[in-house]
């Protein structure tokens, strides 16, 4: 996967414009291929970076821990993406977008081997923080340069997106509907979840994790198109990179706490009170970025 990366895809800033040697593929065509070849390699590095979690029961039925331990293996993840986003993140600016997508899969493989070598609680965390630097690393960086390559590729056509299908489904909805959709469904998705907790059904825990979901991934969708749109193409990486470090951070800290407020609180009780808080931040959100201005047409 990484050789075919660095054998296929062709573009650098200063790639860009220059004319392509007689019996080459265009520099349209190579751009093409350049950004099928990176959305293949995001999307599976992703992908690799999820599956040790549903694992996470049966290491836990195996040495015996407890709810905290596992919040804990989970957050360590989100807290080596936001140091990988601080300190990496906006480096691809300089040194190229490829090179850090390369040490990106090679950082990730080292976790995957960790898991498989290591399984214990130790490896398990050190893994998880290991495989939360390369994501770190990928996330801004990819989508800097799938933006790159499908501009180089296409010119004159709409940059598309790092998408799953409810990004997809409002892909040609106006930015500030976008966003209303994705806090309307996050809410109904938090709504949802919390009442399965409360009232035990499977099929509203899934019908509302399913919502949830699709509304943040409305919403994410909505923000990383007005990075894009304002960062210069020089900055494109760091200013991705601020974007993503809130997003994991947001990730990692409600998550870390709703563990610690369940050694004081049932589960039931510590779920209402995280889905009242998320609520309230999602109607202040909302208002900031849906509500149309009265007096400015901003």
């Amino acid at each position: 996967m990484a050789t075919a990366l660095t054998r296929e895809i062709g573009y650098e800033r200063a790639e860009v414009g220059s004319a392509a040697p007689p019996g080459s593929l265009g520099p349209s065509r190579r751009h093409g291929i350049g950004f099928w070849l990176a959305s293949y390699v995001f999307a599976i590095t992703m992908a690799f970076s999820a599956v040790p979690a549903p694992l996470y029961v049966l290491y836990q039925a195996r040495d015996h821990f407890g709810a905290l331990l596992v919040t804990i293996i989970f957050s360590v993840y989100a807290l080596g993406v936001a140091a990988s986003l601080f300190l990496v993140g906006h480096v691809s600016d300089w040194l190229g977008r490829r090179r850090i997508l390369l040490i990106a899969v090679g950082v990730n493989m080292a976790a995957g081997l960790l898991f498989l070598g290591w399984p214990a609680v130790p490896g398990l965390i050190i893994g998880r923080v290991i495989s939360g630097v390369s994501i770190g690393m990928l996330s801004a960086t990819a989508t800097a340069y799938l933006s790159e390559l499908h501009g180089a590729a296409r010119p004159g056509t709409p940059r598309t997106r790092a998408a799953a299908l409810a990004q997809i489904a409002t892909s040609r909805t106006t930015l500030r509907r976008q966003l209303g959709i994705g806090l309307s469904l996050l809410a109904l998705g938090l709504i949802g979840v919390t009442a399965a907790i409360w009232n035990p059904s499977l099929p509203l825990l899934l019908t509302g994790g399913a919502l949830a979901g699709a509304g943040a991934g409305a919403v994410f969708k909505g923000s990383i198109s007005t990075v894009l749109d304002i960062a210069p193409a020089q900055a494109r990486g760091e200013a991705l990179a601020g974007l993503f470090l809130a997003a994991y951070l947001g990730l990692a800290v409600p998550v870390l706490g709703l563990g610690l407020a369940t050694q004081a609180f049932s589960t039931r009780t510590a779920l209402l009170g995280f889905a009242v808080l998320l609520a309230a931040v999602i109607a202040a959100v909302a208002r900031k970025l849906v509500a149309r201005p009265a007096r400015s047409g901003r």
